[in-house]
């Protein structure tokens, strides 16, 4: 059998993946007996890798002003809901619901493609990115954290939607004819499935839409954006990122490039007191904003 030890991670390592320091690892685990460390031969403390994800879970609640008292014993699942918008989610019929997890279940690219080809045509691309898709996420999300589903279901059903809503968002995009729109993550921000479902609304309302993708530099943002010019910056966050790092990157954005460009950064229960950022933690509030100001509609 392998070694399970050969895939832990220092405390170190811990810390520089999450952004919380060593000494408040450790504190803790001492005051609340999480997280849970195994020890080496010569006593050091060693963290399977899963911890990375639960501890960035903690620590943005914690932003959000949570006790640690309260959260520490609360599994990722109790954590996700704890961070997520209050508006509530699309309900999905049982029997879509089952559907949906069986071909996740069973990486069944057919019966995904037909599910989300169904409700789009159903609903229509906006209604189907702002309101149906976060609650066909948010099953395969608890499916994962309950586990169900493993990594790589997840995986698998974020890359069929990834698919399936760029091709639409492409089409619009490339035939609109409004102001320009530029979508990214931040630095060290790899969930990119947001952005295309952004891009997917903005394509909606008329906008050229520039992906960027995610994990990119402040200088390649700034760059994009002096380039093209665009009206809207529109930037991803997850709660896996310290919303401080987030905060101070978004910052140092606002202050590079004109005051005349619009950013938006959609995430959950993110907190910013940045001039001219506006912050929406759910896609039916941004759909909201560009009701109010791009008359141009392509629907």
């Amino acid at each position: 059998m392998p070694n399970r030890k050969n895939n832990m991670i220092t405390i170190g390592a811990l810390s520089r993946s999450t952004g919380i320091p060593v000494n408040t690892i450790r504190t803790w685990e001492r005051r609340y007996g999480f997280p849970v460390a195994s020890r080496t031969a010569a006593g050091h403390r060693l963290y399977d890798p899963s911890l990375q994800i639960h501890l960035q879970l903690i620590s943005s609640a914690l932003e959000c002003g949570h006790r640690p008292r309260q959260i520490m014993k609360m599994s990722q699942y109790d954590l996700v809901n704890l961070l997520r918008p209050s508006t509530n989610l699309f309900e999905i019929p049982d029997e879509i619901s089952d559907k949906w997890f069986q071909a996740a279940l069973d990486l069944d690219d057919r019966t995904i493609a037909n599910l989300l080809h169904q409700y789009e045509a159903r609903t229509g691309i906006l209604e189907f990115s702002s309101v149906i898709l976060p609650s066909l996420i948010h099953q395969i999300e608890v499916a994962w954290l309950e586990k169900r589903l493993d990594v790589h279901h997840e995986h698998f059903v974020s890359e069929n939607i990834r698919d399936f809503l760029s091709k639409k968002w492409r089409e619009r995009s490339n035939n609109n004819t409004g102001d320009t729109a530029i979508v990214s993550t931040l630095p060290k921000e790899r969930h990119s499935l947001g952005l295309h479902i952004g891009a997917a609304i903005l394509s909606c309302y008329g906008l050229q839409v520039r992906m960027i993708g995610g994990d990119t530099p402040i200088s390649s943002i700034v760059k994009a954006v002096a380039n093209q010019s665009p009206d809207l910056l529109l930037l991803g966050y997850s709660a896996h990122k310290p919303s401080k790092d987030a905060r101070s990157e978004i910052l140092e954005l606002r202050q590079l490039i004109s005051a005349d460009v619009r950013i938006f950064v959609g995430g959950p229960k993110l907190k910013l007191d940045i001039p001219n950022v506006h912050v929406f933690h759910s896609f039916s509030s941004f759909v909201d904003f560009l009701e109010e100001h791009y008359d141009d509609k392509n629907l």
